[in-house]
């Protein structure tokens, strides 16, 4: 099991504190929240790698998903790559970590999520979660996505979402869970953002790398 992180490594590395959400990548270039459970699990084991870069605690090149949720006994997370590896396939997907403040969606443990094909629920990437809680409570019923490069609508008061090229509609749905994890920022000296995407921070696993997005599909692994 994992270890929490070690008091010392906090002390050491004091940064702002924010939410960690951590996603994979699909086949068409769509991103994926893992649940705020086994985002808790890697976020841990992070931590204690980018400690041993300094000294700090222990090293854990390649994170076993299955001992946070059984169900994806076949994946690890390879951080040095940041890909996820499905060992009965060979399949592997780029992961990434996203940074939200506290009050954020991901920080209250709000997930939009829409109806698949298969009749699944999806939840949408974290920061598409953020961006529709943000703008609901503005009051605002009916949400373009296209600010995120998606080519969708969100009406609130339907639950729906329309493809505006196409006008095909899926049902949405927003679901109140537990937070994802709290965490302690390990960053760079005068690198205390947020959510920084300068290339020191990427190149030391701020946030991993952000490859192209296809972005007016969605489909599940």
């Amino acid at each position: 099991m994992a270890m929490a992180p070690s008091p010392s490594l906090a002390q050491m590395y004091a940064s702002p504190v924010a939410v960690a959400v951590w996603e994979w990548q699909d086949g068409l270039g769509t991103w994926h929240p893992y649940s705020a459970a086994v985002c808790s699990y890697i976020e841990q084991q992070f931590v204690q790698q980018k400690g041993q870069r300094f000294g700090v605690g222990s090293l854990a090149h390649s994170i076993p998903l299955g001992q946070a949720d059984p169900s994806l006994a076949p994946y690890i997370i390879d951080l040095p790559s940041w890909t996820q590896f499905r060992q009965d396939t060979g399949t592997m997907r780029a992961v990434r970590r996203h940074l939200f403040p506290q009050h954020s969606a991901p920080g209250r443990g709000i997930v939009w999520e829409w109806l698949s094909d298969d009749g699944s629920w999806t939840a949408y990437e974290a920061s598409v979660c953020d961006f529709l809680e943000q703008q609901v409570a503005k009051g605002n019923q009916l949400v373009d996505l296209a600010p995120l490069g998606y080519n969708y609508t969100v009406n609130y008061a339907t639950h729906t979402q329309t493809n505006k090229t196409s006008s095909f509609c899926r049902s949405v749905r927003r679901q109140a869970g537990a937070p994802y994890p709290v965490t302690t920022i390990i960053a760079p000296p005068g690198h205390t953002a947020v959510a920084c995407s300068c290339h020191q921070c990427l190149n030391g696993g701020g946030t991993g790398p952000v490859s192209g997005r296809y972005r007016h599909s969605m489909t599940n692994l």
